[in-house]
This record gives structure tokens, C-alpha cells and sequence, in this order.
């Protein structure tokens, strides 16, 4: 993976800090990043099952349209919820 000369050295300093190899300490980031996105995209998947008895039809195709544009296992969650 190549990363620049100023992320190298955060990336030392961060590793140096926890008592991490550079490898681990890299390793650990890229998981805290994932973790992030999937703990946004669940929240984002709630908010919209909270509101789509609010919305009328033609918001909820327009976020159909955007959810499977950008979202495509969300699409799936939020169809299984819906007919239930």
C-alpha cells in the first residue's frame, strides 16, 4: 500500500502511542474506519424506516431511487422492512 511521507509519520506516531507496529496500527484504522461506515449506514437505515410512514409517494420513490443508486444491500434491508 503506498502512503505518503506525511501520513507515514502520523501513522509511526499513532503506532508509538497504542504500542503498535506501524502494520497493526494500520491494520486497527482501516477496521475503526469500517466500523464507522457500517454504524452511519445502520443509522442512516433507521432514520429512513422511522419516516417512510410520513413521507407520500413520490418521496419514497425518489429515496428508492437514491438508496439503490448508492445503497444497494440497503434497498434490500428497506424492502424487507417495508412489508413487514
Amino acid at each position: 500500500m503506498k502512503v505518503s511521507k506525511e501520513h507515514q509519520e502520523w501513522i509511526k506516531q499513532y503506532a508509538k502511542s497504542h504500542n503498535l507496529t506501524e502494520e497493526a496500527a494500520l491494520n486497527k484504522l482501516i477496521g475503526d474506519v469500517r466500523e464507522t461506515q457500517e454504524s452511519e449506514r445502520v443509522s442512516l437505515q433507521q432514520q429512513i424506516i422511522e419516516r417512510l410512514p410520513n413521507l407520500n409517494l413520490e418521496q419514497m420513490r425518489e429515496i428508492r431511487q437514491r438508496v439503490e443508486q448508492f445503497y444497494p444491500t440497503l434497498f434490500h434491508v428497506l424492502s424487507e422492512a417495508i412489508k413487514k
